[in-house]
């Protein structure tokens, strides 16, 4: 299914695993706040980092510290995301690496991998526990072969807690379902509430078409693939255009900001293609994680 890269289609991803205590992203560490410092992460601006990814690797250019980082990204692929990729302390890149390609290829979750938030397009913002990070990307987005996985160490330093930017609505994950509070517009925030299990939402634009034909058909649309053809009622789809956006993978707890198209009058579908920590079939097929919505 279109983009199904960045966190790969089989790590697009299954949960980034183990590390989820409860001190790993409860609601506190998510906001960046607490009762006593609300009103000084209110006033906190974002740190900012600059990723530039290139033949030769990925760098960092900045020091964020703990609480929505906005991200400028140079050289991102299409298709491919960036990911922030929370380790044990200790943990190099090349284990983090060699973790992360077993698991775009549907293996297990290594259990230093503790977290994670993405980003799919320069401009997005994540919220960051302070802690020890690989920032990652795939190089290859053909969908041909073996992954090409660069990464580089960064550390995410305590901070004032600042709090994302207003976006024009909300997608909040829970397992297995989708809560879409939106209007039409392009900036939106994603959270996972999830306790358990990552998630992302991708965003595809029915036009016009009946809610109801889109709900009875995307079951066996999403369960196929490029070679088989869609259903007879969505034939009329603008597929070349199907994708209208999608967030990066966020652990429980985590969330960020992405870009989507949202038009008056269109009826759209969320979908999570990520798999349980545990792995198997994508959260939208193995437990039905989509929904169907229309923006007024």
């Amino acid at each position: 299914m279109g983009r199904l890269k960045g966190f790969g289609l089989a790590l697009l991803v299954a949960a980034l695993v183990a590390g989820c205590t409860d001190d790993d992203n409860s609601s506190d560490s998510s906001s960046g706040t607490d009762d006593s410092g609300s009103e000084q992460a209110a006033d906190a601006a974002p740190t900012t980092v600059k990723i530039v990814i290139d033949d030769s690797g990925i760098t960092v250019e900045g020091t964020p510290e703990s609480g929505a980082v906005e991200v400028t990204v140079e050289g991102l692929a299409e298709g491919s995301e960036v990911d922030f990729t929370r380790v044990e302390e200790g943990t190099t890149v090349e284990e983090t690496l060699d973790g992360l390609g077993t698991v775009t290829e549907g293996g297990a979750f290594p259990e230093f991998l503790l977290d994670n938030a993405g980003v799919n397009a320069s401009g997005e913002a994540v919220v960051l526990d302070e802690g020890s990070y690989v920032v990652w990307t795939d190089l290859n987005t053909t969908g041909e072969g073996e992954g090409q996985l660069v990464g580089t160490e960064l550390e995410v330093a305590a901070g004032d807690g600042a709090e994302l930017p207003e976006t024009d609505g909300e997608f909040i994950s829970t397992d297995y379902a989708f809560t879409v509070d939106a209007q039409a517009g392009d900036q939106f925030t994603f959270e996972n509430q999830s306790t358990e299990q990552f998630h992302h939402v991708i965003v595809f634009n029915f036009g016009d078409l009946d809610p109801a034909v889109v709900e009875e058909n995307l079951p066996a649309f999403l369960a196929g693939d490029e070679s088989t053809p869609p259903p007879e009622a969505l034939a009329g789809v603008d597929f070349e255009n199907l994708e209208a956006g999608g967030s990066g993978v966020f652990g429980p707890g985590g969330s960020g900001t992405f870009k989507a198209t949202l038009e008056s009058g269109n009826t759209y579908a969320v979908a999570c293609f990520i798999q349980d920590r545990e792995g198997g079939a994508p959260h939208a097929m193995q437990h039905d994680m989509y929904d169907v919505f229309t923006v007024s």
